[in-house]
């Protein structure tokens, strides 16, 4: 809507009262007092938080809300899902294995190029911006519908290395995933 318009001209200034009359009506006392209520309680968790290093806080799984709770519950409940399905590694060296995921991915794209598989403009757009890389990581959410707050592991591998070579396999293959009763094979 244009500022010249003759309408516009004509509505503003009847707008302007109203939409003013709303902002400065006092509140209700009762919507007043639950307001402060609820300020009031989430100071209170921000001083608890802020004196219990121990308590953490998670989103939920499949709901909407907040999961506090005790940290070492949590570790422990991750730390004995990755022994049960091996799948995952903590890095404790202090040797972060990216740059070996990297070269790894390079050399890949490389011996795909040299096959050609791919050509030098596929394998540039394949490889990933040295300045947002990061390890794909786990993170777990407490699954509350659950009796004893299990978890539902969640991968965060966005700007990994090896992400856009999986999307540019999954989308260029023709080929489809079945599983049979000993594993996964590929069926084109």
């Amino acid at each position: 809507m244009s500022i010249t318009d003759e309408r516009a001209k004509q509505a503003f200034p009847e707008l302007e009262p109203m939409i003013h009359d709303l902002y400065s009506k006092p509140l209700p006392v009762k919507l007043y007092r639950r307001a402060r209520r609820e300020y009031r309680k989430v100071k209170h968790l921000q001083k608890l938080l802020n004196r219990r290093p121990d308590i953490i806080i998670r989103r939920i799984d499949k709901g909407e809300g907040f999961y506090f709770g005790n940290k070492s519950i949590m570790e422990y409940n991750t730390e004995e899902y990755m022994n049960k399905t091996e799948a995952y590694q903590e890095v404790t060296t202090g040797r972060c294995p990216l740059s070996d995921i990297l070269r790894s991915t390079e050399a890949v794209l490389d011996y795909l190029l040299k096959k050609k598989a791919i050509s030098k403009a596929q394998r540039d757009k394949l490889l990933s911006n040295v300045n947002t890389l990061e390890l794909a990581h786990l993170y777990t959410l407490p699954k509350m519908h659950k009796p004893d707050i299990s978890i539902r592991p969640i991968i965060s591998g966005l700007h990994a290395p090896v992400t856009l070579v999986f999307f540019f396999f999954i989308s260029s293959s023709s080929a489809h995933l079945f599983t049979s009763g000993s594993g996964y094979y590929i069926h084109k």
